[in-house]
């Protein structure tokens, strides 16, 4: 994999321990505790996302990402592009998303218990079933 582009890649659960990565563009792609990389490889240096709780994205583009039964509780999205995201189920309890754009995303059964959503974009957002910043229920319509 030396030189590869693997730009906005999903990389969540695969195991790179024996690839070669030098030279790869792993900007933008999307890891998490499953995934693996070949020893001292420092992945904090290649502009990666990691995808767990607290994790700070703000300002990433995360169009159109599925992030469907993901745990964000607490991450840091403010100003985040999640435009057409999935995030049915995610947990964002917590999450900051101040000023997010989740303009079409889906939303379906996200626990967003004390997320921030202040300056968010949610036209066309899909929060059948969340649940919202305060504890009650969204309605049943979309956004």
């Amino acid at each position: 994999m030396q030189g590869a582009y693997l730009h906005r890649a999903d990389l969540r659960g695969c195991d790179l321990s024996g690839a070669k990565l030098k030279d790869a563009d792993l900007s933008e792609a999307l890891w998490d505790d499953l995934t693996r990389f070949p020893e001292g490889f420092a992945i904090a240096d290649v502009g990666a996302y990691a995808i767990a709780p607290g994790a700070d994205l703000a300002g990433a583009d995360l169009r159109r990402v599925r992030f469907s039964g993901v745990d964000l509780s607490q991450a840091n999205l403010e100003e985040a592009d999640l435009s057409w995201a999935d995030l049915s189920r995610a947990n964002l309890r917590s999450a900051n998303l101040k000023g997010a754009n989740l303009k079409g995303a889906n939303l379906m059964g996200a626990n967003l218990i004390g997320a921030s959503l202040s300056e968010a974009e949610l036209e066309l957002a899909d929060l059948r079933g969340a649940i919202a910043p305060d504890g009650s229920p969204y309605s049943g319509e979309k956004s």
